[in-house]
């Protein structure tokens, strides 16, 4: 059984599409995010679960971390993790207490 049930990849393409396929090896629901330019990308469809995050431009989209949270809020994400690259390299941050998931 996976430590928490969804993880939010705030990324798109093969990289987003890439972290899913290993979420789904570990049990564990990816949820995807897309903006308006994105939306019938394969990595949108690909996701468990995808929402949309905004408009074509980055800064409106997946480099706004207000919507990124927001969706992963919504989704019930327990951690949002960047995927590589854009400086999301972090790796997955926790968004709820461990064991709320």
């Amino acid at each position: 059984m996976a430590v928490f049930s969804k993880v939010l990849v705030a990324n798109r393409g093969e990289i987003a599409i890439r972290v899913f396929r290993t979420l789904s090896e570990l049990g564990i629901g990816a949820i995807g995010v897309y903006s308006d330019v994105d939306r019938n990308s394969p990595h949108a469809s690909y996701a468990d679960e995808a929402y949309l995050i905004g408009a074509g431009p980055p800064a409106e989209s997946y480099l706004n971390q207000e919507r990124i949270l927001d969706a992963a809020l919504r989704a019930g994400a327990a951690r949002a993790a960047g995927g590589g690259g854009g400086g999301g390299d972090a790796g997955a941050a926790p968004l709820a207490p461990t064991g709320s998931s």
